[in-house]
């Protein structure tokens, strides 16, 4: 064998398990299980399977589905009510083997809040290990649905702890981006 055949060839099976994970992505359960879940909340639910990345989100060891997502919310209808929104999903640890998925609804917009992201999202991907956005913002003279300028930006998933009352304390969720996107 050739060194030079064989370099080439151990880069490929060197990259194949990332190609495959990516592939073995349970795509279309994921847009099923998260349309059922949106239905509820809005209208004009849709998704591009393509969106949908799976990472340890949390930081705790465990990967999660993380898929983009429209929908307009309480169903107001007219240009521009859809938006752009993050949901986060997982496989069930008591039954992996019945491919069971659900949808954290915590850690998922618009129950988990947003913090400088804009409304019109294009894609999310997965960039030296970090959750990132591509998406569009308006000039000053674009249409309400139709923003023109392109913007790039990571996207991190942030807790905080919050005190109701002097007895009780909840976590809250929320996304924030590395730029401030939001009202643009």
């Amino acid at each position: 064998m050739k060194p030079q055949f064989f370099v080439p060839f151990a880069l490929l099976l060197s990259i194949l398990p990332a190609v495959a994970q990516s592939q073995d992505l349970p795509r279309n359960k994921i847009d099923r299980i998260l349309g059922a879940y949106a239905s509820p909340l809005g209208c004009d639910f849709g998704m591009d399977r393509k969106n949908i990345v799976e990472m340890d989100i949390e930081g705790k060891g465990k990967n999660e589905y993380i898929a983009l997502f429209v929908n307009d919310d309480g169903c107001s209808g007219g240009s521009g009510s859809v938006s752009s929104k993050l949901a986060v999903l997982e496989q069930h640890e008591e039954k992996p083997d019945k491919g069971s998925i659900y949808v954290r609804s915590e850690l998922t917009m618009p129950i988990a809040s947003a913090i400088g992201l804009p409304r019109f999202i294009d894609r999310i991907f997965v960039k030296d290990g970090q959750l990132w956005f591509s998406g569009r913002i308006h000039a000053d003279k674009d249409g309400n649905n139709f923003p023109t300028i392109p913007v790039q930006a990571q996207v991190q998933l942030l807790e905080s702890d919050v005190q109701l009352d002097a007895i009780n304390k909840r976590t809250i969720y929320y996304w924030k981006s590395t730029k401030d996107f939001q009202g643009k």
